[in-house]
């Protein structure tokens, strides 16, 4: 009787962990897909406003941007903060097991790759290589175009 009780204990408490690691993988993925929507969204204002599509880009591992929709290329702060139902850098909020780097390069000749990287209650990696679920991250990869 003990030892079944224990077994069910267990599949229990085990399936409560998975449940949450989908769970924070779901955010996660939410966050990368914020991120890089971010960025293009900055690209996209630019060139409505009749600047360069990259003014105010620079190639960096460690970028930031939040709905503030400023891109800060010199950051050491990734975590993200849940404040008035949104994550965001900085400021005031409560803190949250979510950090967010935006990663920048040039892609061809004209254009950007965007790496929206997030993590949860682990490092957070400076490329896409060593991101994956298992290590409790989320990425999304994204090419913007000088158009």
């Amino acid at each position: 009787m003990v030892v079944a009780l224990t077994a069910i204990v267990n599949v229990v408490a085990s399936s409560m962990n998975h449940s949450m690691d989908s769970r924070n993988y779901i955010i996660a993925s939410e966050l990368a897909q914020e991120g890089a929507e971010l960025v293009r969204n900055l690209r996209d204002n630019n060139l409505v406003n009749g600047k360069a599509s990259f003014d105010g880009f620079s190639n960096s591992l460690n970028c930031q941007i939040d709905k503030s929709a400023n891109l800060f290329c010199s950051s050491s702060d990734f975590k993200l903060k849940y404040a008035d139902n949104f994550y965001v850098h900085g400021g005031s909020g409560s803190a949250t097991k979510f950090s967010r780097r935006i990663v920048i390069g040039d892609y061809e000749t004209t254009g950007k790759k965007i790496f929206s990287i997030v993590s949860w209650g682990g490092v957070l990696p400076s490329n896409s290589a060593n991101c994956t679920a298992t290590k409790k991250c989320a990425y999304v990869e994204s090419i913007l175009l000088d158009n």
